[in-house]
């Protein structure tokens, strides 16, 4: 079947369309938000289970327009945030975990953060919902409590030893440089 000859204008004239709107959107827009100068904005080191002192760090970023990343061990989660009050900050983030058997489940995390009085700091509450491919609920579970620290740029210090080719943990190459020549 060959195509119509009009649709090739109809989709053309569509985008125009689109485009049109979206740079009257553009022009309409009310310039910076809170969010651009929340102190929330920048990455975190954040441990997930307050209870557990030895379990693994994470590392989560917000950015300025509204998007959460978080990365754990072996998962990453991606969302939005907004404030709720100066210091306050609801989070929803979504992943993609599987099981053992390689089956993969929906995760939403819901947080609300409150940030400590000199910006360094903050400690949250948040609920964590799977949701099954069937579309089945686990309903949201929890509370659980996270708290984290902001990540600051440290100098570098005087080398003590070479970069080994494998890293301490044996898990990749510690060299953040390509090999090669």
């Amino acid at each position: 079947m060959q195509p119509l000859p009009f649709g090739r204008g109809i989709v053309a004239l569509t985008l125009v369309m689109m485009a049109s709107a979206g740079s009257a959107t553009l022009a309409q827009s009310p310039g910076p938000t809170s969010m651009d100068s929340s102190p929330i904005v920048g990455t975190w080191v954040l441990d997930t289970d307050t209870s557990d002192a030895a379990g693994p760090s994470s590392l989560i970023v917000f950015g300025a327009d509204g998007t959460v990343n978080e990365t754990d061990v072996g998962a990453q989660e991606s969302g939005v945030w907004e404030e709720t009050a100066p210091d306050e900050v609801a989070v929803t983030l979504r992943g993609y975990p599987s099981d053992e058997s390689g089956a993969v489940s929906a995760l939403t995390i819901r947080a609300t953060a409150t940030l400590a009085d000199d910006g360094q700091s903050f400690r949250a509450t948040y609920t964590l919902e799977f949701t099954q491919p069937d579309g089945s609920s686990s309903g949201q579970l929890g509370p659980g409590t996270a708290s984290a620290t902001r990540l600051t740029v440290e100098p570098m210090g005087s080398p003590v030893a070479p970069i080994p080719v494998q890293s301490p943990c044996g898990c990749a190459s510690a060299s953040p440089l390509p090999s090669g020549g």
